[in-house]
């Protein structure tokens, strides 16, 4: 179980990650030289709110990912050693 979520956010980072590149292009746009200023800084708002919300998502779902697929190796190693002094005891 704790497998499969951790699978699931490794996904969302693996997805989210190339966000930033996509990002990153949106914010060459921003500096357009017939804009006025107001229309920059909208475009600096929004790009901002973009990198935020890239970031927040990408840190959680890699942390989570990164933790739960940690457990569950640590999980799956235990029983591995475990099944295997059995083994030798038998």
């Amino acid at each position: 179980m704790i497998y499969n979520f951790g699978l699931v956010f490794t996904v969302v980072a693996g997805l989210t990650s190339p966000m930033t590149s996509v990002i990153m292009a949106e914010g060459l746009k921003v500096y357009d030289p017939k804009g006025t200023q107001e229309e920059i800084n909208d475009a600096m708002k929004r790009l901002l709110i973009m990198i935020v919300v890239s970031a927040v998502i990408l840190w959680t779902a890699a942390g989570l990912s990164f933790g739960l697929m940690q457990s569950a190796s640590e999980r799956l190693a235990f029983e591995l050693r475990q099944k295997y002094l059995v083994s030798l005891l038998r």
